[in-house]
């Protein structure tokens, strides 16, 4: 595993400020429009895939927090405290996080395995087949008939 350089060192703390901005943006335009829990909460977690997509794990790792931060204080009643009244509000945050948490590993697993398997050609071995099987929609009609 190659070490961070040092610009990518310097650069984390803007990845992560960037990742917080853009749950603050979300959390404004979300509240504005009056959005329950439910969609809300779909949003931040395309949010956090993006981010672990385009800039990182940290930042995403980050945002989900902030996102359940932002999910408990503005749409989880009583507003604007960070009291959760309702027992299936709570399991709706603590799903949120594990999901978040767990896709944001995941897609920057598969991203990392992305970029190692680029230089080199390599392809997943769980991508490839034996040569020998055909698959049914590649059989030509004479092969399918006399099968």
């Amino acid at each position: 595993m190659r070490k961070p350089t040092t610009l990518q060192r310097h650069l984390l703390p803007v990845r992560i400020l960037f990742g917080i901005v853009a749950d603050v943006v979300l959390a404004a335009i979300c509240y504005r429009l009056n959005l329950n829990l439910a969609t809300t909460s779909l949003l931040f977690l395309l949010l956090v895939v993006a981010q672990a997509l385009g800039v990182g794990i940290a930042s995403s790792l980050v945002g989900s927090v902030v996102a359940t931060g932002f999910l408990d204080y503005l749409f989880v009643q009583p507003v604007l405290t960070l009291r959760i009244a309702d027992p299936f509000d709570a399991v709706a945050l603590v799903v949120f996080l594990s999901t978040a948490l767990i896709v944001s590993y995941l897609a920057s697993k598969a991203q990392k395995e992305a970029r190692r398997a680029e230089p080199s050609g390599e392809v997943s071995s769980s991508c490839t087949r034996p040569a020998n099987v055909s698959l049914p929609w590649e059989a030509t009609p004479i092969s399918f008939l006399c099968c």
